[in-house]
């Protein structure tokens, strides 16, 4: 047995205790500020959800209160609201209820020529 190389080894097994400390006081603060990053962040979007949540109610309360009042004009509005989501950036016209079609009060613009919806047979 050769007892020259247990002091090389000891050197190695503090070496490798030393390496170990070092990347452990680097990781630590890392790892602690991306565990503040994302409790930050999670509170920003708590904060965010909450407040667009708020704002929603005090809308429905809004609408609600519009709608008791003159549920036909809420009706309406909701109708017209509609269309426009299921068709963004097509021109739309409202025609006068006294005006008779023999189709529906929607119609589309072509350019400069008007279409009905659905097409006349």
């Amino acid at each position: 047995m050769h007892f020259g190389m247990w002091p090389a080894r000891g050197r190695i097994s503090q070496t490798l205790v030393n390496e170990a400390l070092a990347y452990q006081n680097e990781a630590i603060p890392i790892a602690r500020g991306d565990v503040a990053t994302t409790i930050n962040a999670a509170r920003a979007y708590a904060a965010e959800k909450l407040s667009a949540a708020k704002g929603e109610a005090v809308r429905f309360i809004a609408q609600e209160t519009a709608h008791a009042g003159r549920p036909e004009i809420t009706h309406i509005r909701l109708y017209l609201e509609a269309i426009e989501k299921v068709l963004p950036g097509v021109q739309k016209f409202v025609l006068d209820p006294s005006i008779t079609l023999q189709t529906t009060d929607l119609w589309f613009s072509q350019g400069a020529a008007l279409s009905s919806f659905p097409p006349e047979p």
